[in-house]
């Protein structure tokens, strides 16, 4: 059934556009966000192309060819001697697209973060599918790929940077992302509070001087955005402000071959980097391990080395719930979770399928061992 909704069509009557900028590429993504937003509901019809481009004060030709683009992407429906209506959307989520990971030998934590997404979409009735990233090119035109063609109804990505997640956010379905961009809709590990209780953690223990492990390059282009900048500005700060020194880490000795490194090869940085910095003439009372990946090979390393542990060196790790590993000396471990991570960006786009929008979410990290007195 056409449904008119007299409020919600006045508003779509009543946008505004920069005649500076390309005009039908603003007309779609402002209908876009009608339709998102749940203010232009699902069967409304449209008033005519001509009248649109009255009320708008454009050329009916811009109108026409920003609806024509709409309708390729689903959202709109055009129906002979009807009008063009606002597409109808499912009642609930049937099916979830999880987009592929960049490689088969993807980190541990991100494949245990996948494994969940299925299985708590299972549980809620959910069917998934995994969706290629070159699907969803972008053409030229401004144009969207539909994702209901495609078959899902939400879009979920694990580890994305910021430019990949405001671009595939502009997708007609909801998304989430597990992040670092603290853009809308996306989930992130508290590092800010990771940092912060590491720090206090071996300033309590005594330790006089601390070094961090982490597979990133400090010193180079291959680490950035956010967590690059809490490990170059936050964790310098706290370690002054506990009266502590910062050692510097060695350099790494090699580079992943593609975007990210692969399980094997992040717990060869963590034996290499803990190998290089015991070798180093000052060596640093307090050590931070990040992340669970580097943790275990870092472990590894202080055990073949046979350093005394905690009287010659004291020792905060990361480690993931769902897949621990051993660590037979005393330390501090910060322990994530999967399955919550996997759960809260099934709760944004929920979320985001009934109408309701979503700020980034911090998930901290659980203290589980402790080799200090917190």
């Amino acid at each position: 059934m056409n449904k008119q909704n007299p409020s919600s069509l006045a508003e779509v009557s009543n946008l505004k556009f920069d005649r500076g900028a390309v005009l039908y590429r603003q007309v779609c993504d402002a209908m876009r966000e009608e339709i998102r937003s749940g203010r232009l509901p699902a069967g409304s019809k449209l008033p005519t192309t001509a009248e649109l481009a009255k009320a708008w004060g454009l050329q009916v030709a811009t109108v026409h060819q920003a609806m024509t683009i709409l309708a390729r992407e689903g959202l709109l429906v055009r129906r002979p001697k009807k009008g063009t209506l606002v597409a109808e959307k499912p009642t609930k989520i049937e099916k979830l697209g999880l987009l592929a990971l960049p490689h088969a030998d993807s980190e541990r934590f991100k494949l245990s973060i996948m494994q969940w997404l299925q299985d708590l979409a299972s549980a809620r009735g959910i069917s998934t599918v995994l969706v290629d990233r070159s699907d969803l090119v972008f053409s030229n035109e401004n144009r969207q790929p539909n994702p209901h063609a495609l078959g899902f109804d939400a879009l979920i990505g694990v580890g994305y940077n910021k430019e990949a997640v405001k671009r595939l956010s502009r997708l007609p379905v909801p998304t989430a992302f597990l992040s670092s961009s603290r853009l809308p809709n996306t989930v992130e590990v508290d590092s800010d509070d990771f940092f912060t209780r590491a720090v206090h953690s071996l300033s309590i223990q005594g330790a006089k001087s601390v070094s961090l492990l982490t597979h990133m390059d400090l010193a180079g282009a291959a680490g950035s955005g956010i967590l690059n900048d809490l490990i170059e500005t936050l964790l310098p700060r706290l370690v002054a402000e506990a009266g502590m020194r910062l050692i510097p880490a060695p350099p790494l000795r090699f580079k992943p071959r593609e975007e990210d490194f692969t399980p094997s090869e992040m717990e060869h940085v963590g034996f290499d980097l803990f190998e290089d910095l015991w070798q180093q003439p000052t060596r640093p009372e307090g050590l931070i391990v990040y992340p669970s990946t580097v943790s275990r090979g870092v472990v590894t390393s202080i055990l073949s080395h046979q350093v005394n542990v905690p009287a010659d060196l004291k020792v905060v790790l990361t480690r993931t719930k769902e897949t621990p590993f051993l660590c037979p000396f005393p330390a501090s471990i910060f322990e994530t979770s999967t399955e919550v991570i996997a759960g809260a960006l099934l709760d944004i786009v929920g979320s985001q399928f009934e109408g309701r929008t979503s700020d980034f979410k911090l998930l901290g990290m659980e203290l589980i061992v402790s080799s200090s007195r917190e």
